[in-house]
């Protein structure tokens, strides 16, 4: 069974799947694994791995995808003679529900942490990278136009894009960066640090029920109030799809009561 998952992996590497795409289906293909045969599986089978573990519909969604993705791989390439999956039940995604970090508790984060970690939060709540984006920032990643500094991003997939940043940002970023390679390095490596710890690092000047994700979908509701271009905060923010896009932009309550004004008779 190791065999055949570390295949599909390799497989999914040479189409540019992304480090994390690589972990998340390692993670759900082990441990579906753990108890059940992966060649004699049944659509019962999956359906139950699906639901016996009681997940949020996000983290269901993916495991679902790891499992469509690496049968439809297994029956492509003639290792079984039918796909279980062909008929498992579609996932829904549940209908957005923004959670940007509200704006004093985004101040109050600024304020507790040290320079170090402060740089993080700004680059995910004034830039909206993601924290895999963050976590490998070159110097040689920051650059400038006529029109001011910008960042080169190293997105999900291997998806790049180039996110513009604010002259207070772009400042502390050149500061931080001055002498380094990575803006998060990870001695003794020739590296840099892992997402997962830059996160958690992050998570400690955060309160104690947001996660760290909230500061891109505060960047996002704030881009977006301010401009009402939804097409380029899906660019600065790397999405393919808008519909994901739509998920991170909270409608300010302010602009709720405009339009339910509006339509007042009096």
């Amino acid at each position: 069974m190791d065999v055949l998952i570390h295949d599909f992996l390799r497989h999914l590497a040479a189409g540019g799947a992304s480090l994390n795409t690589l972990k998340l289906r390692k993670y759900y293909l082990e441990r579906f694994a753990c108890s059940h045969s992966i060649l004699e599986a049944t659509p019962a089978d999956l359906e139950d791995f699906l639901t016996e573990h009681h997940w949020s519909n996000e983290t269901a969604r993916s495991a679902r995808s790891a499992l469509v993705t690496f049968y439809s791989w297994l029956h492509d390439s003639g290792q079984i003679s039918s796909n279980p999956t062909a008929r498992l039940p579609i996932i829904h995604e549940l209908p957005p529900n923004p959670h940007p970090l509200p704006e004093q508790e985004y101040v109050k984060a600024l304020r507790r942490a040290p320079a170090r970690w402060r740089i993080a939060i700004r680059l995910a709540g004034e830039a909206g990278l993601r924290r895999s984006e963050i976590a490998q920032v070159a110097a040689s990643d920051v650059f400038q136009d006529i029109l001011g500094y910008s960042l080169h991003v190293h997105g999900k997939g291997g998806k790049e894009r180039d996110v513009p940043l604010g002259d207070s940002l772009a400042l502390e970023l050149r500061l931080a960066l001055r002498g380094q390679t990575w803006l998060y390095p990870s001695p003794p490596h020739s590296g840099h640090i892992t997402a997962d710890y830059l996160a958690k690092r992050v998570r400690a000047y955060l309160p104690k029920e947001w996660s760290m994700h909230a500061l891109r979908h505060r960047f996002a509701t704030i881009a977006y109030a301010q401009t009402t271009d939804i097409r380029a905060v899906q660019e600065l923010l790397g999405h393919a799809n808008l519909n994901t896009t739509q998920r991170y932009v909270a409608v300010p309550r302010q602009r709720l009561r405009e339009v339910a004004r509006a339509a007042a008779v009096g």
